[in-house]
């Protein structure tokens, strides 16, 4: 009889866990999680609560507006190292690998995409919403593979790029241990 009352008491907390906010990161919630490796690996996705831009940057720049030279620099992935944040490589690895292949469309509102293995987390995150159906996860693949390679030092990892295409969109975007840029 107390099977019914442990499968509502973990399906609430399931629930609850997927609409709280995130500790320290503004408006970011947990849209989706998927457990693997007998529960040693975590994919998390977030997002945020707010609503993408109308035209984005990347837009207006191949439509051929010239006032503004950095839009037609978008996609450079331009780079810059820090010691915030620092993230353990080998779920910097694992999410940069998952990144590589992965060819479904970024969810509504996401914001942020973190692997978390063994307790520590890796997560790449981008300045602002993108417009939903103009990106790919795979999008996000190149700015983080030039994170991991270029701003690691013997076990952790943590960079900024800007002037980063996801889809249609030209902002920035973070590889870090934690989900917002």
């Amino acid at each position: 009889m107390r099977l019914p009352v442990v499968a509502f008491t973990i399906f609430s907390l399931l629930c609850l866990a997927e609409s709280s906010p995130i500790n320290g990161t503004a408006d970011l919630r947990i849209i989706k999680q998927i457990t693997t490796e007998g529960g040693a690996s975590i994919t998390t996705i977030y997002g945020g609560s707010g609503s993408p831009p109308a035209t984005s940057k990347a837009i207006k720049a191949r439509q051929g507006d010239d006032d503004d030279d950095e839009e037609h620099d978008c996609g450079q992935n331009a780079l810059s190292c820090d010691n915030k944040n620092l993230a353990k490589k080998i779920p910097c690895r694992q999410l940069v690998d998952y990144l590589r292949g992965a060819d479904e469309w970024l969810p509504d509102n996401t914001q942020a995409i973190c692997k978390t293995y063994r307790g520590s987390s890796c997560c790449v995150a981008w300045s602002e919403l993108v417009p939903f159906h103009t990106a790919k996860k795979k999008t996000l693949w190149d700015a983080a593979e030039k994170t991991l390679t270029k701003c690691r030092g013997a076990n952790t990892v943590s960079g900024k790029t800007s002037l980063t295409l996801i889809g249609d969109t030209c902002l920035e975007q973070c590889l870090s241990s934690k989900p917002s840029c």
